[in-house]
């Protein structure tokens, strides 16, 4: 009978023996699966981070380069528009060599002295068009040698009045002749039924009328080789006076407005050779 009891208390014995050994078993494995879980969880949030990151470097590139391809473009606009012609921002300078033009931007517009041309009194005009200056220009020991050539056209605008030419009333197609005398190539008038006076056209191109020289200012008969003088930052010579900035090899000019050429705007930009 003791040897039975002995036999059921250790069966009870290794009962519970057991049962302490699967409630451990199943408390490893909730800490592996929580181990898992957090694992995981580490893992997405890395990848979201590292998207995050990924995303915002590629951003970031992406902004980088198109301000840099936008600072480019600037640049090279900007550069560009340096090698345009303007208006001069006179400084004076050495005007000694001699020089090739480059580039011109001439512009004349606005009222014209009629004066010279033998129309009436009250003759009223207005003049527009761009000239275009090519060649050289070279200045020495106070003599200056102009083999440019100035072309061009431009459209003047006769009023009523201007049809009386020495005192006789005339036709639009008769003041051609006297209003090419100042040195256009050609000058074409007809009868405006707007304004009841005429419209002109006029070509100018010194090398048509075998002319050299003017360096901007037409129409006109400039001398190739004159004299020229200097009054601070404006050269002056026989047919009309400039201003001028001469920066190391780039020299600006810009023709001063005659009677006879109507406003002029705009500039030539010669280098040195």
């Amino acid at each position: 009978m003791a040897n039975r009891m002995n036999i059921i208390a250790l069966s009870v014995t290794m009962l519970f023996f057991a049962g302490l050994l699967v409630g451990c078993g199943t408390t490893e494995e909730s800490d592996t699966t929580g181990s898992s879980d957090s694992d995981s969880d580490s893992d997405s949030d890395s990848d979201s981070d590292s998207d995050s990151d990924s995303d915002t470097d590629s951003d970031s590139d992406s902004d980088t380069d198109s301000d840099s391809d936008s600072d480019s473009d600037s640049d090279t606009d900007s550069d560009s528009d340096g090698d345009e012609c303007g208006d001069v921002d006179p400084c004076g300078g050495d005007l000694e060599g001699t020089w090739n033009v480059t580039a011109s931007c001439i512009s004349v517009s606005g009222e014209m002295d009629m004066t010279a041309f033998g129309l009436g009194e009250k003759c009223e005009a207005t003049v527009s068009g761009e000239l275009v200056v090519t060649g050289k220009w070279t200045a020495s020991d106070g003599t200056l040698t102009d083999d440019t050539t100035v072309t061009g056209t431009e459209i003047i605008e006769l009023s009523e009045d201007c049809k009386s030419l020495s005192g006789t009333i005339t036709t639009c197609d008769r003041i051609s002749g006297p209003l090419a005398s100042p040195g256009y190539l050609t000058v074409e008038c007809a009868d405006n039924d707007d304004t009841s006076g005429c419209t002109c056209t006029a070509v100018v191109d010194s090398a048509g009328i075998s002319v050299a020289g003017g360096l901007g200012l037409a129409p006109g008969y400039p001398l190739a080789t004159s004299a020229y003088s200097v009054d601070g930052d404006t050269f002056i010579t026989p047919d009309g006076s400039y201003s001028f900035c001469v920066t190391d090899s780039t020299m600006i000019v810009a023709p001063v407005s005659t009677g006879t050429t109507g406003p002029i705007t705009g500039s030539v930009v010669l280098e040195k050779e």
